[in-house]
Order: structure tokens, then C-alpha cells, then sequence
């Protein structure tokens, strides 16, 4: 996912050019966070989950809005703080963090 800000949704003004110019991109530098989440269960589920997971899969997340959220991969913070200092280190003094399924899991962001 570490190139998801530079392909975007590749929209662009003339959908059958052969010559496409894509826009620069605004940063020079990505660092890539080892932690994933994703929905565990969705409004639309044929086979919704009825029981409370969350009690017994300490993987498993019910957020405040009542949607359940898979932890596949914790959140590796030194390797985080080891490479966000790497950066600033090399002069870099802002950021910016792009949350994956953010909107349902609020208790992730800073």
C-alpha cells in the first residue's frame, strides 16, 4: 500500500490518451506502517455474526458505532518511532498519515 498516494484512483481528464501525464506528487518520502485492519463484519454480510465476538478474539474490535473490526497486524510502535525519527533525522519536520478504514475505527487515529 505504500504507493496508494501516488496511483490514486486514476482518474484523468482524457480517459484514452496514449500520452497520460500524471501529476507530481506532493511528498517525497513514504513510510509505511506494518499494521492492518479491516471490517469484520458489514451491513450487507449474507452470514452476519451474531454473537459477540469480540469477547473471545482478542484480535476482534467493536468500535463505538457498533462495527466490528479485524486486527490483522498490531501496530509494531518502535519500528514506527524508529523510522519516523529516521525522517526527521534526515529534515523532514511534518507529516502526513493516511488511516485505512478509519471511518468505522476511530479509536485507531491519533
Amino acid at each position: 500500500m505504500q504507493d496508494i498516494c501516488e496511483l490514486g484512483d486514476q482518474t484523468r481528464p482524457k480517459l484514452f490518451s496514449l500520452n497520460i501525464q500524471k501529476a507530481r506528487v506532493l511528498f517525497d518520502e513514504v513510510v509505511e506502517v506494518n499494521e492492518r485492519v479491516i471490517p469484520e463484519d458489514y451491513e450487507l454480510n449474507p452470514f452476519p455474526i451474531t454473537e459477540n465476538v469480540e469477547d473471545t478474539d482478542p484480535d476482534v474490535v467493536r468500535t463505538a458505532r457498533g462495527d466490528l473490526v479485524r486486527i490483522l497486524r498490531r501496530l509494531d510502535v518502535e519500528h514506527t518511532r524508529e523510522s519516523l525519527q529516521k525522517l526527521r533525522e534526515e529534515g523532514f519536520k511534518s507529516v502526513a498519515i493516511a488511516f485505512m478504514h478509519s471511518h468505522i475505527f476511530p479509536g485507531m487515529s491519533i
